[in-house]
């Protein structure tokens, strides 16, 4: 739940922000790249929050995290 609070917080700003850019401005073009790149930092940060959390709560009642099977 609070992941797709998080996402939608970020997608409602990148949508505000792009949509008040004019696309003739000097820095338009560039201006939205750093909104991508930012978009993808913001979202591999809410990822591995994610992850941490999830190891935590495991590791605190006792049930290890689910580890990647051995190959033969």
């Amino acid at each position: 739940m609070l992941t797709a609070v998080l996402f939608m917080i970020g997608k409602s700003f990148i949508s505000t922000y792009i949509g008040s850019v004019s696309i003739g401005s000097i820095y338009g073009a560039a201006g939205s790249l750093v909104v991508v790149l930012v978009w993808t930092y913001y979202s591999a940060q809410i990822f591995f929050f994610g992850a941490e959390f999830i190891r935590a709560y495991a590791t605190r009642h006792n049930r290890p995290p689910l580890v990647p099977l051995e190959r033969p």
